[in-house]
């Protein structure tokens, strides 16, 4: 029997040399312009998996778009770091790539692109697609992953023109992924729809996150001046979601940003929105919509012929979008700002019109760059309708006809606070230059002297232990994403909160090393994320009630950020103050749970716990879902969340992930301990 296993370990070992020999022999490597433009030739040879051998000159070969909408690249083509100088023009898709959804990485593209094809406006399409025009790619479809890459040609649309890539296209079921990639050429497009980095997202997705663009740059002094769509942001011109989540994050501009009119004949939906990051952001259509821009930084002057926002121009949320936050947080403004209508100096003019929650809206930000209007400025949002502003900062001059230190102008019927906010003295006079609404509450705003500023104890609503730090003048923020290639401010290395604090010795009866979940609840009761029924009990089988998950949701989340849950009033449930703490941190929206002593179900378990962490936390690390959880379901982007993060998995054989189910004590350390744990994760 020994001699047959060892033989047969043997077997599969040598199996799999051979198998990595074949597999790296088929990577064809690229030395020269005459085999390049043979793969744009073929198309035959889409799929395959390429490297650069060496820097390439196409100028003088044949070239065309590797990848089209009718035969997309699916392949693999890394540049290793080297560049190709071309000189295309194609009509439809225009770039090194047309159309991809594939990987394509660690390349500069050099030269010129442009797109012939003619259009009226940015929604003018070809055969029911988008056309789509960037040095890199012109069009990036679901499943897509664009890395290290960088733009330094001069790049020409007919609308939805990025440096990098011109559209990212998402209506399918697989995430698309944008990382590390910078913009170093000039952009133009005759229709609108522009960004430094990427001119369109457009995204009807079931994947989470849908899109994620991560750790981008664009360094390129940028102008528009178009009647047409006239959206052009640092990062991004324009995004739109009708189902599912964008995320940008770790992201910076240092390129001045200007969009204007060519002349006064456009129309209100043509006028200029002119973002530090993004132009302009609609969340529409579906329950699950949402946009979320982190930790991203503009340092260039913001300039537009009607709207403006250091960070964000435009952000639209459709009465439907419900089930996730739409958000702006810890993000950094210091560019000046300058727009006739609406300037902000985290973002410009919000209309937020979903009254199911109520905590979409700007949090943990910071303006250092002065914000000028002929209407409405605030020094971090212009126009508020419905979004919530909370523990930020602003340090610079607002001014305008109506402005503010924090917000300009609120109005709308959708309620939102204003909490937590702090100002220099010298910014405005007040913090509101005018509320118009009834729903829009002001519970925090406090004016500050420039002495006063240098001490932290001065800031006691924003958190200096996990987010804010002590600049030479005033607060600035950590952002708090790892080693980061974008020249944000303030980066530091992220470290996990969570620490064993005391050791299980057997003391539970009916926890032992033989039963499945003995690493699980040892783990969790070691960490303090659950505890016994009693000393010597700890009820593995005993079902998790609504309560009990909040409670555990709420002080992972407390570690996690370095925030506390006060205690329980006189004459409150003990379980109150975990509730107010999970709605106030967005981990659930108010009314989600009607009944905190019923047992909570498993796919309910999955949203209460897909929330509790920063989206980076939940990076997914493998493909694959659960196939009794669909997306009629309510709990389907929070299962998906958490299945790709490796938290949850599924039954043996049947890989049933049982939504309905009444969750147990053992099962709910499985992800207490993966939430905390990412080695304990499923890879």
């Amino acid at each position: 029997m020994k001699k047959f296993l060892s033989l047969a370990v043997l077997t599969f070992l040598l199996a799999l040399c051979f198998c990595v020999s074949a597999f790296a022999s088929d990577v064809v490597v690229i030395n020269t312009a005459e085999e390049l433009s043979a793969i744009m030739r073929e198309s035959d040879k889409w799929s395959g998996n390429y490297k650069l051998g060496a820097d390439i000159k196409m100028r003088g070969h044949l070239q065309k778009p590797m990848g089209s909408y009718e035969v997309p690249f699916t392949g693999t083509f890394d540049g290793d770091g080297h560049s190709v100088e071309v000189s295309i023009f194609s009509e439809g898709t225009a770039g090194l790539f047309g159309v991809v959804s594939g990987t394509v990485k660690n390349v500069t593209v050099y030269g010129e692109v442009e797109n012939t094809f003619w259009s009226t406006n940015a929604e003018t399409k070809i055969n029911g697609k988008y056309p789509g025009t960037g040095a890199v790619v012109g069009v990036a479809l679901s499943g897509a992953t664009i890395e290290n890459c960088i733009g330094n040609a001069q790049v020409e649309g007919p609308g939805n023109t990025g440096g990098v890539i011109g559209v990212v296209y998402n209506f399918s079921y697989e995430p698309i992924t944008i990382t590390g990639c910078e913009n170093e050429g000039i952009i133009y497009s005759t229709a609108g729809n522009c960004g430094g980095v990427i001119g369109r997202i457009y995204v009807s997705s079931a994947a989470f996150p849908a899109v994620t663009v991560k750790d981008c740059i664009n360094h390129t002094i940028q102008k528009l001046e178009i009647n047409n769509r006239n959206r052009f942001g640092g990062i991004v011109g324009y995004v739109r979601t009708e189902a599912g989540v964008v995320v940008i994050e770790n992201c910076t501009n240092n390129g001045d940003i200007t969009a204007k009119n060519a002349n006064d004949e456009a129309a209100s939906n043509d006028y200029p929105y002119a973002g530090g990051i993004v132009g302009r952001a609609e969340v529409v259509s579906d329950y699950s919509s949402a946009i979320r821009i982190t930790k991203c930084s503009n340092t260039a002057r913001i300039t537009s012929g009607k709207y403006a926002g250091g960070i964000v121009t435009y952000i639209q949320r459709a009465a439907t979008c419900g089930e996730n936050v739409t958000e702006v947080s810890e993000c950094i403004n210091t560019g000046v700002v300058d727009a006739p209508r609406f300037a902000g100096g985290i973002v410009g003019y919000t209309e937020n019109k979903c009254a199911e929650m109520t905590y979409s809206g700007i949090y943990n930000c910071a303006n250092y760059g002065g914000v000028y209007s002929d209407d409405y400025s605030g020094g971090i949002l212009g126009r508020q309708y419905g979004f919530t502003v909370k523990s930020c900062y602003n340090a610079a001059i607002a001014k305008a006809t109506v402005s503010g230190a924090v917000v300009g102008i609120a109005e709308g019927q959708v309620y939102s606070e204003i909490d937590g906010c702090y100002y220099l003295d010298t910014a405005h006079e007040k913090a509101i230059g005018n509320n118009k609404s009834t729903l829009t509450i002001e519970l925090s705003m406090d004016s500050v002297t420039a002495d006063a500023a240098k001490v932290n104890t001065t800031f006691k609503k924003l958190d200096f232990t996990n987010i804010w730090t002590m600049g030479e003048s005033g607060p600035t923020l950590k952002m708090l994403t790892g080693e980061s290639t974008s020249g944000n401010i303030g980066v530091e290395e992220s470290k996990s909160p969570f620490k064993a604090t005391r050791t299980y010795e057997g003391q539970f009866g009916d926890v032992t090393e033989d039963k499945w979940f003995y690493k699980y609840v040892k783990t969790a009761y070691e960490y303090t994320l659950a505890n016994g029924t009693s000393t010597s009990k700890f009820s593995p089988d005993n079902k998790f009630t609504v309560a009990q998950a909040l409670t555990a949701a709420a002080n992972i989340h407390s570690v996690y950020y370095g925030k506390s849950v006060r205690a329980a009033y006189q004459g409150e449930a003990w379980y109150d103050p975990y509730v107010a703490y999970c709605i106030d941190n967005g981990i659930i929206r108010f009314g989600m749970f009607t009944d905190y002593n019923k047992n909570i179900t498993r796919g309910e378990m999955a949203i209460v716990f897909a929330s509790i962490l920063p989206e980076s936390e939940y990076a997914a690390t493998r493909s694959g879902s659960n196939p009794d959880v669909t997306v009629d379901m309510a709990c389907y982007s929070a299962v998906a969340k958490l299945y790709g993060a490796g938290i949850v998995g599924g039954d043996a054989g049947s890989g049933n992930f049982r939504p309905s189910d009444e969750i147990v004590r053992s099962e709910a350390c499985v992800i207490f301990t993966r939430i905390a744990l990412a080695d304990e994760r499923i890879k």
